[in-house]
């Protein structure tokens, strides 16, 4: 019987065909996605079965499962289930520290304990700046039946990011986009809508690599995203006003950093005979009560960096980008509000 496990990497960010393993027995598989991270906040591992393709199943969490986290100095804090399948730490006794390691315990019901390995929380890494290029990129756009390559002028963001050690750091990035745009409705009088809308700008995992172009300073210019000036490639109805754009750039330790590359290459793979498959991405959860059981999923340890920054784009040749500390990292994907500018406007975050 085939099974489905939920690498998200793989699932959300990629349309490409994922080659899933034969197994020889009708045991499901366990499947572990826990991150952890610098931030004083609630961290969560989520804990669910392997899917079984033909099957009607949905998401099938693995509940009252005995979890904690442990560090180098055998010091253990316990997570509470909050829903089925999702684990939390207690922000009141679990701080993370960086330098420290930390290792991912989890029992079940049956009696199987699996484990992750030790992960390194390393220091977090600082943007020294970001800007824009103007540029032209091809994107494929129709669907399967139909699909065209359209060129798009846009702006390509980089960042600029210090060298560590005299050496590239390890980092992804996930990037949220956020669209506002505003039009008037004409009746007995005019009526304003100021609206915004939420997209995920990538479509692959988002990794710095070997070869960079650096800048005087030596300091790393990496590429964020491009965002196309077209209103009709993010599926707007009016033009937008401006972009926000929300990044979050995790730095990672070598065990990490090997699976998001394996990821990477999995999703950048062009069907030639040496390809990257998606059994290969290096898990590093084991099942040491039984070594005969296996598990997927990764247990993270990542420091991370939040930067949010407002994008007036002037013109075809102008555009500012305006740090945004204060920008909430969490809204709803869209909304609209009538005559009334939202709290989260771009104009009340410029100084």
């Amino acid at each position: 019987m085939k099974y489905i496990f939920p690498v998200f990497i793989i699932a959300i960010l990629s349309c490409k065909e994922v080659y899933f393993p034969e197994l020889h027995n009708n045991d499901k598989v366990l499947v572990v996605n826990g991150l952890v991270t610098n931030k004083n906040k609630v961290h969560v591992v989520r804990l669910s079965w392997s899917k079984s393709v033909g099957e009607n199943e949905g998401y099938l969490p693995v509940s009252s499962a005995k979890v904690f986290i442990t560090n180098e100095c055998s010091e253990i804090f316990y997570l509470t289930e909050n829903s089925p399948g999702y684990y939390l730490t207690d922000s009141l006794t679990f701080i993370p520290v960086e330098n420290d390691s930390y290792k991912l315990h989890i029992e079940l019901e049956n009696g199987d304990i699996y484990e992750s390995d030790f992960q390194t929380l390393l220091p977090e890494v600082s943007f020294n700046s970001i800007k824009g290029v103007n540029g032209k990129k091809e994107f494929l756009v129709g669907d399967e039946n139909s699909p065209l390559i359209q060129t798009y002028e846009g702006i390509e963001t980089l960042i600029s990011i210090p060298n560590v050690s005299n050496s590239i750091p390890k980092m992804r990035f996930n990037v949220s986009l956020i669209i506002q745009y505003a039009y008037e409705v004409n009746g007995a009088s005019t009526s304003t809508y100021y609206c915004w809308k939420k997209v995920n700008p990538n479509l692959n995992v988002n990794i710095t690599k070997i070869k960079y172009n650096l800048d005087a300073s030596d300091n790393i210019q990496h590429s964020i995203c491009f965002l196309p000036r077209s209103k009709f490639f993010w599926q707007l109805e009016h033009e937008y006003s401006c972009f926000i754009i929300q990044i979050n750039g995790y730095r990672l330790n070598d065990q990490s950093y090997l699976f998001y590359k394996q990821a990477y290459d999995q999703l950048e793979a062009d069907n030639s005979i040496l390809d990257p498959i998606a059994v290969q991405l290096s898990s590093n959860i084991h099942c040491v009560s039984n070594p005969n059981k296996s598990a997927f999923g990764f247990f993270e340890v990542s420091s991370v960096n939040n930067s949010t920054y407002i994008i007036r784009d002037r013109s075809i040749t102008e555009h500012d980008f305006i740090n945004a500390p204060m920008f909430p990292l969490n809204i709803p994907n869209s909304g609209c509000s009538l005559d009334v500018l939202p709290s989260i406007w771009y104009t009340k975050f410029l100084n």
